[in-house]
């Protein structure tokens, strides 16, 4: 399992100063974090362990090979006292590693930290599967009631995005853009906006953000409504981010919707349904 793909930078970071303490060796990849520090070394230097945050939990404490490692499921819970810090794209993982020394050498805590670029779409590949979601329309605002092929025009439906796998503790959901087409194809340059950058398009459709970015779904309503050139069914699309919520990835990413010249950003992928036909009543 992966933390973050896309790695900016990656260190081992020490505080100024020691230098009679051996240096942990800090290997931060995408799929988690590895310490080591050797065995012999710690040993001739008057220290017989180490933990990560003087933690007494057996997966914090240095094995007998002097490692601990720590898969990203584990740094996205916290484990070990790592935490998260995001600014300006960039998420930065703090730790410190706990030196416990024989006397009369003290303990030595020494910080480690490892720095990523953000990358939503790689946080889904991260842990390990192809990134899926499902779109699901209702025709009930519980989203209990799916519809059954046709939908009534000028009546609010809902619409249900859902992350499908992977299914990982932290990991978010962000509608982006969706739309509709009277054309299967999302690349289909007629179309109507009912959701740009998150957030609802003005208009006699009367799209309305239900849910987005704080859970593994996204729900949003509009008024049906169809295409006066034939065919005329409809086909709904909606682009999607992914992102860490413990990271702060997910503010990050409401913020950094538009790019500098005001485009919208690409989405991480497409989910469709449709054909939708339409019936009055």
């Amino acid at each position: 399992m992966a933390l973050l793909l896309g790695v900016l930078l990656v260190v081992g970071s020490l505080s100024s100063g020691i230098s009679a303490a051996p240096v942990p060796s800090v290997t931060c990849s995408m799929d988690g974090i590895v310490v080591s520090l050797d065995a012999s070394e710690m040993t001739s230097q008057g220290y017989q362990g180490f933990s990560l945050q003087n933690s007494l939990d057996s997966q914090c404490i240095g094995s007998a090979a002097g490692r601990v490692s720590l898969s990203s499921a584990a740094l996205l819970r916290g484990a070990c006292g790592l935490h998260f810090s995001s600014a300006n794209g960039i998420v930065t993982m703090n730790g410190t590693v706990h030196l416990l020394a024989t006397s009369p050498n003290p303990n030595v805590d020494i910080p480690i930290s490892c720095t990523f670029a953000l990358n939503t779409l790689s946080v889904v590949e991260s842990v390990g599967t192809t990134p899926r979601a499902e779109m699901t329309v209702f025709v009930d605002s519980n989203y209990t009631i799916p519809e059954s092929g046709a939908l009534p025009l000028g009546k609010k439906v809902y619409v249900k995005v859902q992350l499908v796998s992977p299914n990982e503790e932290g990991i978010v959901l962000l509608l982006e853009n969706c739309y509709a087409t009277a054309t299967a194809s999302a690349d289909d340059a007629n179309r109507v906006s009912l959701l740009q950058s998150g957030t609802s398009v003005p208009g006699p459709f009367s799209a309305k953000v239900v849910q987005n970015g704080d859970s593994d779904q996204g729900k949003f309503t509009f008024k049906m409504f169809k295409f006066r050139q034939q065919p005329s069914d409809l086909y709904l699309h909606c682009g999607v981010h992914v992102c860490v919520q413990s990271s702060g990835a997910c503010h990050q990413e409401r913020r950094r919707r538009r790019s500098a010249d005001g485009n919208i950003r690409q989405s991480s992928m497409i989910v469709s349904q449709g054909p939708f036909s339409y019936y009055e009543e």
